[in-house]
């Protein structure tokens, strides 16, 4: 509904320091802080309904995603049982992640965060009040100024990790601790001046309200930018007395209820709508609102007979931890299990041709050595060879994951004709001399040290023929950072980066044919919005009857590209591929005879699926590119 809508998990923050911290502070006032009972409240108040919440869709991800998804959301449960599934989903941002509004316990990541704060928050609180009490805003401060500087410098940065890590948020809840110290002063200011209060509280809502209308997914965040429905929140908390206006606003009885079901809401909405994306494939359906009236039944229902029961109970303290140690266990266990079993493929009854079909070029070749690894930098290339391998290398492969994915086809050729062939294919590097992409934190320091010795190896080995294979228009003013390693020069605009982009591949192009090496140069393949696994299997299904070549081709239709969209979508790299071409520094191998009609792309056949996801190839979309890879080089090796 609002472009900005994320910011709600970060004055959600803001309250649940003020509260948390309230109750901390006052039990510590009156020496009857108990770490034992403070954490028994979080179990009572968190792991009800998130236990209820989780068991219902887990049984909604088992019946309706495919493995890849399935053995994702198990690692996902495994990260909620140990209350980490902030990093989980850290590490599995980009590469080879799907959309975000498709990852059914996508949010449960701030609550894991919230769960990191509330480990280490209470014993620092407690250690100040014992040593020394008046130090308390202090440190405080200290600590929320550290964690402001590390967000705002991580979005720059490292904006993922800054976005789902403890360290980039800290100061969001220390704010509202902050708040929840200074709560007998901002009373008395209040009261004084209750006019100024008025107009601080107005002014935090508009800050509120503004920053879900006007920031955009792009907007960095964390940063001093969240600054603004950060103190929007405290201002509404420190200066919102009863007798105001915004005061009486939120006290109206409907926002009073979606209030005490909020935990709820919370939990129930990302799961539903998830689920929902999952099923219809992303489909736009009708009947939203019906979902929204589904969520807020659930959530009135698990809040009054779940939540409400166990934190007023008089359940005894040692069966809540039990009952909370067993669910967390539970949590852990399903998730191996799905992740072990890689998705429980077994589930749906796919033919057996078309299963196989999933399958990606093997990993190893001829000698044992794995065909796609990470790169270690500051040691010794080695490829995987392929082949005739006592002889001297006829071709050798280069590139990303798109690079090896297209492999199997270029191991037929050269094995077809007893010739040497090999690979050295690295995860999101593109092989361009002098040049690396950001890593997670930092520059990819592997990706550097590949671009640095390539050259060094094609000399070495003497290659008469070299193949760059990559995810061309992904590193052209596309989705990664490109870093210029030569000068470490990063934070490129667009355009900044396709230039670099340009003169590094021109570079590396001529610095190969000065090595005697003939050069050829896979363009981009058609990419699809899902993945193909995920297309046929919502085919085959739990529970759903077989279905037939007239269903799995209408399926396959609906989710084609159009032959024009694609040519479109890769005309800018295409430009400068053409340029590059005919300047006689590379001959280009086009894959649009072997994937694409006169009218569409397709990601595979009613009884084979030519893609292992939604961009990179499986074995059989990549025989598909033999001929095609084996005109060019015939043309070479006649000559």
């Amino acid at each position: 509904m609002f472009s900005g809508g994320y910011v709600g998990v970060d004055v959600f923050f803001v309250i649940s320091g003020y509260l948390i911290t309230s109750i901390i502070v006052k039990e510590l006032n009156r020496n009857a802080f108990s770490f034992k009972d403070f954490y028994v409240r979080r179990a009572r108040r968190i792991l009800p309904a998130l236990s209820v919440v989780v068991l219902a869709t887990t049984i909604g991800a088992v019946c309706i995603l495919d493995p890849s998804a399935l053995r994702a959301y198990g690692k996902s449960l495994i990260g909620n049982g140990f209350f980490v599934s902030n990093y989980t989903f850290y590490k599995e941002a980009g590469y080879f992640s799907g959309p975000a509004e498709y990852i059914p316990l996508l949010h449960t990541w701030s609550l894991a965060l919230e769960e990191q704060f509330y480990l280490f928050f209470p014993p620092i609180l407690w250690a100040i009040w014992v040593i020394k009490k008046s130090v308390a805003q202090t440190v405080l401060a200290g600590l929320l100024f550290v964690s402001i500087g590390l967000a705002h410098y991580g979005s720059i940065h490292w904006p993922n990790a800054s976005f789902y890590l403890l360290h980039a948020r800290a100061w969001e809840l220390l704010v509202g601790s902050f708040l929840a110290l200074n709560a007998d002063r901002m009373a008395e200011f209040c009261r004084r001046l209750s006019g100024i209060s008025a107009f601080l509280c107005g002014l935090g809502l508009v800050a509120v309200i503004g920053s879900f209308i006007l920031f955009e997914p792009d907007t960095r965040h964390p940063s001093l930018y969240t600054l603004f429905p950060v103190v929007g929140t405290a201002f509404i908390l420190a200066f919102g007395v009863k007798q105001m206006v915004v005061a009486r606003l939120l006290s109206l009885n409907f926002l009073v209820v979606i209030g005490r079901i909020s935990y709820s809401m919370y939990l129930w909405h990302v799961p539903i709508f998830a689920l929902m994306l999952n099923y219809y494939l992303g489909a736009k359906q009708d009947g939203v609102l019906q979902w929204i009236g589904v969520i807020f039944a659930l959530s009135w229902l698990s809040w009054r007979y779940v939540e409400t029961p166990f934190r007023t109970r008089a359940f005894p303290s040692s069966a809540v931890l039990l009952s909370a140690f067993a669910v967390l266990v539970a949590m852990i266990a399903t998730g191996l299990a799905l992740k072990t079993t890689d998705g429980w493929p077994q589930r749906f009854d796919m033919p057996s041709q078309l299963e196989k079909s999933f399958a990606r070029t093997p990993k190893h070749a001829e000698g044992g050595v794995a065909c796609f690894k990470a790169v270690e930098a500051h040691m010794p290339l080695e490829p995987c060879r392929f082949g005739v391998v006592n002889q001297k290398l006829d071709y050798l492969v280069l590139g990303d994951s798109h690079a090896f994915s297209a492999l199997h086809a270029v191991q037929s050729y050269v094995r077809g004709r007893n010739l040497s062939g090999a690979a050295i294919t690295i995860p999101a590097c593109m092989p361009l001399v002098d040049a690396t992409v950001m890593g997670r934190t930092k520059p990819d320091q592997n990706c550097e040290w590949f671009n640095r010795r390539f050259l060094d190896f094609v000399e070495a080995s003497e290659v008469r023929n070299v193949v760059l294979i990559a995810r061309w228009w992904h590193y052209f003013g596309g989705a990664a950072q490109l870093i210029d390693a030569r000068t470490g020069q990063s934070s490129l605009s667009t355009e900044e980066e396709k230039k670099l982009f340009a003169v590094r591949l021109r570079e590396t192009l001529a610095a190969l044919q000065s090595l005697g090496t003939k050069v050829y140069i896979l363009r981009p393949i058609p990419e699809f919005s899902h993945s193909a696994r995920q297309v046929y299997s919502a085919l085959y299904r739990p529970f759903s009857s077989m279905p037939s070549d007239a269903q799995l081709n209408e399926a396959l239709n609906a989710f084609a590209i159009s032959r024009s969209d694609y040519l479109s979508g890769r005309r800018p790299v295409d430009n400068l591929l053409e340029e590059l071409a005919e300047s006689g520094l590379a001959r280009l191998i086009d894959p649009l005879p072997a994937l694409c009609d006169a009218a569409h792309c397709q990601m595979g056949s009613a009884s084979q699926s030519w893609y292992f996801d939604d961009d990179h190839l499986s074995m059989v979309g990549a025989d598909r590119l033999i001929p095609q890879i084996s005109a060019a080089f015939d043309v070479d090796e006649k000559n």
